[in-house]
């Protein structure tokens, strides 16, 4: 039986910045939750840390939440806000 996950991770925009790349790899224990791997990720990216409320999480191309549990070779994304819009929905600025 493993006993690690195989992960991959995907970053966009400022986590991407601070951890040199758009995707990196990262083994976690078999229990692990998205959570689990923003913190391990956190671990060698400590600027990471102010960034966690602010950020979603999609696990396989979906919005996931932080606590749902990983199985090996997911794909998690680590997704920042986005800005942009006019303030209502279905109209362009005019």
């Amino acid at each position: 039986m493993r006993e690690v996950l195989r992960i991959r991770v995907r970053l966009f925009a400022r986590p991407r910045e601070i951890c040199g790349t758009d995707t990196l790899d990262l083994e976690l224990p078999v229990t692990a939750t998205a959570s689990d791997c923003f913190t391990a990720l956190a671990s060698r990216h400590p600027e990471l840390k102010s960034l966690r409320e602010a950020l979603m999480v999609a696990v396989n191309e979906e919005y996931a939440q932080w606590n749902t549990q990983l199985a090996d070779g997911d794909v998690v994304a680590l997704i920042p806000p986005v800005s942009g819009g006019c303030g209502r929905a279905g109209t362009w600025p005019r």
